[in-house]
């Protein structure tokens, strides 16, 4: 159902972002009690859309006990998971790798160091 339509409709009918957003909603509740891996987890979900996705994704994950790992190129989906719920920004971490004199490391941040990064410093983050 729809705000125009009074029956349901097939989910062919909507894009591919509502399709995206169904199949990670539906990810999250198989991986319940446990961990649960998406990579560039954002492909086709409209950047409007991602506030909302992002936030139930999240809060579903944390009702279900499932540990999310995401990993993005995109500067617009990481600040929207980093900003999208207040209250769940203490249950976020921020790991990035980097090359330092032919080592591979890595940076640990929590949510508020990496959104002051991005905010402060102008550091681009890729999860």
């Amino acid at each position: 159902m729809t705000k125009n339509h009074k029956k349901a409709l097939p989910l062919n009918v909507f894009g591919d972002g509502m399709k995206k957003a169904i199949l990670l909603l539906s990810a999250v509740v198989r991986a319940k009690n446990g961990i649960l891996l998406l990579d560039e987890f954002e492909t086709a979900i409209h950047t409007s859309a991602m506030d909302s996705v992002f936030s139930w994704i999240l809060e579903s994950a944390k009702r279900l006990n499932v540990q999310v790992f995401l990993t993005s190129h995109s500067k617009e989906a990481i600040e929207k998971v980093l900003k999208c719920k207040k209250e769940l920004q203490p249950d976020i971490q921020v790991y990035t790798l980097y090359r330092k004199e032919e080592k591979h490391l890595v940076r640990t941040m929590t949510c508020e160091e990496a959104i002051n990064a991005q905010d402060s410093l102008g550091l681009e983050l890729r999860l």
